[in-house]
């Protein structure tokens, strides 16, 4: 092997020019618990990491290598070992941390993403904006600051990154293959970027890559880690003078002596025990959510259609006027009803008791469904019985609730309630339990204490599912009150629908029905509006 290029030995051997031991990690070992057996990742693990030293983790995929990043980070805990910071932990902003894919908050801008971690530090709102601007400067997006993370490339998303891991200004940096989801060109841009501020701010670096040539670009030493062990094999120390690039470039594949063929030839001897390694771990799914933009005109065709084939029928009698009366006599009647006033009051009943099953419903359906998808013994023991229920027609309840509150304005809300929660309990429950892992570990890195976690990334991470619990619950609430205010109430628009029925009043029932489709339509298109007001960074297909 050439001497100017690198020197291979046992860890023991290898010394590097730094003198203070930053990171020390002894002993480690992590064994997850799968179905009928225990999966042994990590075991007897050692590596002393020096102050301001750039190390790369190499290995093949599923060895175990995002494993110790994050035991490092301090998200999970080790089964056996430790890791021991010199100087010690006393404060949360030690680590700074950026992921294989970005891990942006999709919520927040650019300039908010930066400067999350600032927050939870306790700096003022106005100081951290400032130096997540620098930031974003040096990274080359000082133009985009108010940009939301859909809005940028997989490049910039990754940018903004680094942005965020510097700012936060913490002593140690923890990268899990950050480049590796961008192309070539973006990759080395990236790279150079890493080496340049790395450098320039005298981080401690612990790197995670499958690459051998990235891992030999940016390191100080190369730690491999064995898949067939699950401890760190050999250290490679890397002497090329850094700029680096050129070199690589020039490095000749084929040399048998070249460090490059050394690693290559460590990681290929490990190839053949992957699949069934990794075939036993736990996967992760990661749903897609589009939204699609439909025209004013794309929505209404088919209802004006249809209402212009009624009206044409029942002006020749082909439909029965008596029971299907012309639409514009319909709308001409829905005009004259509510100048005299009644059917206005009749809305308005409805309407209340809407507005009041909307609000409790949020509470007693959204706060059931995030407690069920935070706590797993809440979630344990209420699912089964959720299950159960969801799927009962809500109005079969109405007896039970006339019976409980009495005839009238509270068992209506009571059977309401009931209809819209199990809707926004389900979808609440949904939206918590399909957060990003990656973004939890984000928030938890930069700082989010248990109550910041759940307010500033688990909460807003779900609203979007959220809020289509709350249009759904509250459709769902509509027809069963206005079903349940046919025999449970002496006023509201389904007592108006049922009463003219009864005595074939199609004049009073038609406009009341309108009403009712109206207040549909409100509550749907309102709560879209609401979305788009307060979830602008929704991604649009």
């Amino acid at each position: 092997m050439k001497t100017d290029h690198a020197i291979v030995g046992s860890i023991k051997d290898v010394q590097t020019p730094y003198t203070k031991t930053h990171i020390d990690i002894r002993g480690l070992g992590k064994t997850f618990e799968a179905s009928m057996e225990s999966i042994v990742v990590l075991q007897d693990l050692n590596l002393a990491i020096k102050k301001g030293e750039f190390v790369s983790v190499l290995g093949s995929s599923g060895c175990g290598k995002s494993t110790l990043l994050r035991i490092v980070a301090g998200i999970d805990k080790p089964t056996t070992g430790q890791v021991v910071f010199d100087p010690p932990v006393k404060s949360k902003q030690h680590c700074a941390m950026v992921f294989q894919s970005h891990s942006l908050f999709p919520w927040r801008t650019a300039l908010g993403n930066v400067t999350f971690g600032l927050e939870q530090s306790g700096y003022p709102r106005a100081e951290a904006e400032q130096i997540g601007k620098s930031w974003l400067k040096r990274v080359g997006l000082e133009k985009f600051y108010d940009y939301y993370p859909h809005q940028l490339s997989g490049g910039m998303q990754q940018r903004v990154g680094l942005a965020r891991a510097f700012a936060y200004d913490a002593d140690i940096m923890l990268m899990d293959e950050p480049f590796s989801s961008v192309d070539a060109l973006t990759r080395r841009s990236l790279q150079d970027l890493l080496i340049n501020l790395s450098e320039r701010f005298q981080k401690t670096v612990l790197y995670i890559t499958h690459s051998v040539d990235e891992a030999i670009l940016l390191s100080d030493r190369i730690a491999m880690l064995s898949h067939r062990t699950g401890h760190i094999s050999t250290i490679h120390s890397v002497d090329l003078p850094r700029p680096r690039s050129r070199q690589l470039e020039a490095e000749p594949d084929a040399n048998s002596s070249s460090l490059k063929h050394e690693l290559w030839n460590e990681i290929m001897s490990q190839q053949p025990e992957l699949s069934d390694h990794e075939a036993k771990l736990p996967a992760t799914t990661h749903l897609n959510h589009n939204k699609g933009n439909t025209s004013i005109w794309q929505a209404l065709w088919f209802p004006f259609s249809l209402l212009l084939v009624w009206e044409v029928l029942s002006s020749l009698e082909i439909l029965d006027p008596l029971f299907f009366p012309q639409p514009s006599h319909q709308f001409m009647m829905l005009i004259e009803q509510l100048i005299q006033g009644e059917l206005l009051q009749h809305s308005l009943a409805t309407l209340t008791r809407m507005s009041v099953t909307f609000i409790l419903s949020i509470i007693i359906g959204g706060g059931v469904g995030l407690a069920m998808g935070l706590s797993r013994p809440i979630r344990t023991s209420l699912y089964p019985t959720v299950a159960a229920l969801y799927p009962i027609p809500k109005i079969v309840i109405l007896p039970f609730c006339m019976l409980i509150f009495g005839i009238g304005y509270t068992s209506l809300i009571a059977i309401g309630v009931i209809a819209a929660s199990f809707l926004v309990l389900m979808n609440t429950f949904a939206g918590v339990m399909n957060v990003a892992p990656e973004i939890i570990m984000a928030g938890k890195v930069y700082g989010a204490n248990k109550i910041q976690l759940i307010l500033k990334v688990i909460l807003p991470a779900a609203l979007p599912f959220i809020f289509v619990g709350i249009r759904l619950g509250m459709g769902m609430a509509l027809a069963v009150m206005v079903a349940s205010e046919f025999i449970a109430a002496d006023n509201g628009l389904g007592y108006i629908v049922w009463t003219s029925w009864q005595i074939l009043d199609m004049d009073a029932m038609y406009p009341a029905i309108i009403v009712v489709t109206f207040i549909g339509i409100l509550f749907h298109h309102g709560m879209k509006w609401l979305e788009k007001k307060y979830l602008p960074w929704q991604k649009k297909a």
